[in-house]
């Protein structure tokens, strides 16, 4: 089976709820260390999307997901709909490339009732 055919059935299995991020994120990255041949450069560390929430009332949300899965994500969904907002797929990825390139926070609020949100690239 070839390897773009090998990620789609990963990401398949995602979007099914058959495995979880975590789990795609290491079989891709165990797929991509089985193509790499002899001589070929040494690959960059995986790249992560970070989203941190803290809530006044002590709730907290973490989520990490890598990179080439939100990139992946983009060819099953067109608009990320959060909250009431309608977010297109392009304008994260821009403002991905924008974080990846400059090393800064995408998003970083603090609410007047003391929730805190940020997301970054690491």
């Amino acid at each position: 089976m070839k390897a773009g055919e090998e990620r789609m059935r990963i990401l398949k299995m995602l979007e099914e709820k058959k495995i979880t991020a975590e789990e795609a994120a290491e079989l891709l990255a165990s797929l991509e260390a089985g193509q790499e041949g002899e001589g070929a450069a040494p690959k960059a560390k995986p790249r992560w999307l970070r989203i941190r929430v803290r809530s006044q009332d002590g709730d907290r949300v973490e989520l990490n997901l890598p990179l080439s899965m939100v990139r992946a994500a983009k060819h099953f969904v067109s608009e990320l709909k959060v909250q009431g907002m309608t977010i297109p797929v392009e304008e994260l990825e821009a403002l991905i490339d924008q974080a990846l390139e400059t090393e800064t926070r995408i998003i970083e609020v603090d609410s007047a009732d003391g929730d805190h949100v940020e997301v970054y690239v690491d």
